[in-house]
């Protein structure tokens, strides 16, 4: 054995690859994410989903793969050179590990070049920079070229004689230059997955596109509208609502709330990963439309906390395969080789989890995910065709794969009051140019030559800035108690992030803008609308401009009247909109410190994988539990009474006047004498029912020497009681 083994060069090519990289791999297990903690739990849901186990052995088999392939290709480029160069077979082991190094430096710098989030990016470029990477992988391409040009020649001059060289030499030129142009510059997986293609589309009806982006309020379009200047010149040529607000600020309920055009309350959709089989998705917006003749398509670049699919309606999906896997592989796959492969033609089917996918931020292309649609498009055929895509880019951590280069640019240039903010503000530079490139890729294919584009956000994103509070210290008007510090120090600990705090109007408002192309009779008119309009009236509005009538009532209001005619009167009336908040989770609360491993300690038991999908999904025995947790608001005219909670631990009432920003607990004080207390105590209760514990809220635990507003007899009591 010891003698097969010292004589061997693949074996020893083998051990080595494989022992180099185990360093990888004990770091991704080992650092960040802390499995150990759980991995009782996890081996659980491991053997007890076949699609999760297949999953990963997917990736596992892949990831073996790869360095078995790259042994063999080692070994037979070093059989190549000893039969060329007559490299005695005493030597030929000291050409196999030379080239063996040579590979891995290739492969290191290359990853280092094209991917500089990556982790082992850092090792080359923060010790030696950027430049030096360049220069090394540039030095190795060459050095590769001139070998390989070397060995064709030298084979074709021994198989074909001298009169063959010039062939042979044209031969290993064309072969050398593809393959600097595979390493240099990559092939987007799209160009070798699609042909384009010309498509005669149906113009009779209008296509409907619901452009959406996570994380943007309509406060960022106002402050930070220079990051975000195409999407501010679409706003301002279109019927723009500045006030719109997402009854839930997390992803899978919005778009749940977008798709029926129902509150949470009502779809049952209350919480991300929720259990399909719990939400009423009977009439669905893409069910409506594909019952009119059309082809609907959802497309979406991050699919872990919303896994919308085929069972809303939907022909088509676009995005990274859906799976608990894919909470588990983005974290663990940062390794130069397996980037260089998910960038490759094969990356879609090798890694279904990791391509298109902006939670892999390290090998995340922006521009690739909408290339990738447009294709997909051209494929779907003629007819006329609804479009719901998402844009997540803007969502925590505001990573992706050269996100430093647009970070560097927002650093000089932006007032953001933090290091939070400016990630961010850098993630609306970049989704605006990804959001441009669509909808320039639409018109270039002739889909939006009769269209109706809705133009939105699920929700907005808190970071950290005081001016978002609807609660400023400042503007207390009341008396005062201990419970004040409480509140206010509770208020600014939910600044971050969203679906934490409704009281947070970075949070809570969202964008949603309406613009006609071609359409006569029904063209939108440019204009800002300061009605404030909700999330659910997507629905309403989209069918009501296509004169589809609806087959069941919904929550939502249609705008249609609002769109068609400037300084419309037909604005909804004075109307109660109810928000909510999502799990609270602590570890996501402060997002400049977040730590994953804490996350997950906290979050693991309250979900669980569906064996047969691989899906991850919200335990329904724990959804009570967090539906008590739940902070609740109501919003009427400029008026907005919220309860308080704070991981179930107490609940306060609070009331704010939204146009002078002040607010009280007490509700003897004149502030409150002004408000329609009443009418907001008996719809919040009459809406919410049984899920607001009003003996809790009155507790004196919970209102100290205040006056409580909850002793209710008549939950429907009017005004003017």
């Amino acid at each position: 054995m010891r003698n097969w083994f010292t004589q061997n060069l693949m074996a020893q090519l083998a051990i080595l690859v494989f022992v180099t990289a185990l360093p990888q791999y004990w770091l991704k297990f080992s650092g960040g994410v802390e499995l150990s903690e759980k991995s009782a739990y996890i081996t659980e849901q491991l053997l007890s989903s076949p699609a999760l186990l297949g999953d990963i052995l997917q990736y596992i088999a892949v990831q073996i793969g790869a360095l078995v392939a790259l042994v063999i290709f080692i070994w037979l480029l070093t059989r190549a050179c000893s039969y060329c160069f007559h490299v005695v077979r005493s030597h030929e082991r000291f050409v196999g590990f030379l080239l063996y190094f040579c590979v891995a430096m290739l492969i290191f710098t290359e990853n280092a070049v094209r991917f500089p989030s990556s982790t082992y990016a850092y090792i080359l470029t923060d010790t030696y920079g950027t430049e030096v990477a360049l220069m090394l992988r540039n030095i190795l391409l060459f050095a590769f070229a001139v070998l390989l040009v070397a060995l064709v020649t030298t084979v074709a001059k021994r198989a074909l004689g001298n009169l063959a060289l010039r062939s042979a030499r044209t031969v290993g030129g064309g072969v050398v230059a593809l393959l600097v142009l595979l390493m240099t510059m990559g092939i987007p997986a799209t160009s070798a997955i699609y042909s384009s293609r010309d498509v005669r589309y149906d113009t009779d009806r209008p296509n409907i596109f619901i452009i959406g982006i996570d994380s943007v309020s309509s406060l960022h379009v106002t402050r930070d509208g220079e990051q975000m200047p195409f999407i501010t010149n679409f706003l301002k040529q279109a019927s723009y609502f500045d006030h719109a607000l997402t009854p839930l600020a997390r992803t899978f309920p919005a778009w749940t709330t977008i798709l029926t055009g129902d509150h949470p309350k009502s779809h049952g959709a209350r919480f991300n990963l929720y259990d399909f089989n719990r939400i009423k998705l009977s009439h669905t917006l893409p069910k409506v439309l594909q019952a009119n003749g059309y082809t609907t398509v959802f497309a979406m670049d991050e699919r872990r906390f919303s896994n919308i699919d085929e069972s809303y309606g939907f022909d088509h999906t676009i995005g990274p395969k859906v799976g608990a896997a894919d909470f588990l592989l983005p974290t663990l796959s940062d390794m130069p080789v397996t980037n260089l492969l998910v960038d490759s033609p094969l990356g879609y089917w090798l890694f279904p989890q990791l391509t298109l996918n902006a939670a892999a931020y390290t090998t995340y292309e922006p521009d690739r995910f909408v290339d990738y649609m447009l294709d997909q498009l051209k494929s779907f055929g003629p007819e006329p065709k609804f479009v719901a895509s998402h844009f997540c880019l803007a969502h925590f951590p505001f990573q992706w794969r050269d996100h430093q280069r647009y970070r560097s640019r927002v650093d000089t240039a932006s007032d953001a009051p933090n290091a939070l903010a400016r990630r961010h503000a850098a993630a609306l530079l970049r989704v605006d140019e990804q959001v441009k490139s669509y909808i320039e890729g639409l018109a270039d294919q002739g889909l939006l030559e009769n269209a109706i584009v809705v133009f939105l956000s699920d929700h907005g994103e808190g970071t950290g800035d005081d001016g978002d509070l609807n609660l400023r210290e400042e503007r207390y008007a009341g008396r005062s108690s201990e419970k004040h510090t409480a509140i206010s120090a509770w208020i600014h600990n939910t600044q971050q992030g969203h679906g934490a705090n409704t009281l947070n109007a970075a949070q809570y408002r969202s964008i949603l803008a309406i613009r006609t192309f071609g359409l006569e009779g029904n063209a939108s008119v440019a204009q800002t609308v300061h009605t404030p309009v909700s999330l659910m009236d997507v629905m309403p509005t989209l069918l009501d401009l296509m004169d589809i009538s609806p087959s069941n009532a919904m929550d939502g209001l249609s705008l249609a009247n609002i769109v068609r005619e400037k300084n419309s009167t037909s604005a909804p009336a004075s109307r109660s909109l109810f928000l909510e908040t999502g799990v609270e989770f602590s570890a996501v609360l402060d997002l400049s410190n977040f730590d994953p491993a804490r996350l997950l300690a906290e979050s693991i038991s309250y979900y669980e994988v569906v064996p047969a999908s691989g899906r991850l999904q919200l335990k329904p025995e724990k959804t009570q539990k967090l539906i008590k947790y739940k902070q609740r608001s109501i919003i009427r005219g400029h008026w907005q009474l919220t309860l308080l909670t704070n991981q179930g631990k107490f609940i306060q009432p609070v009331l704010v006047n939204l146009d002078t920003k002040s607010w009280t607990y007490d509700f003897e004080s004149p502030l409150a004498q002004q408000a329609p207390l009443a009418a907001l105590r008996g719809e919040l209760i009459g809406f919410y029912g049984d899920e607001i514990d009003t003996e809790n809220i009155c507790d004196s635990r919970a209102t100290l020497d205040l006056p409580c507003l909850f002793p209710v007899v008549n939950p429907t009591l009017s005004d003017s009681s």
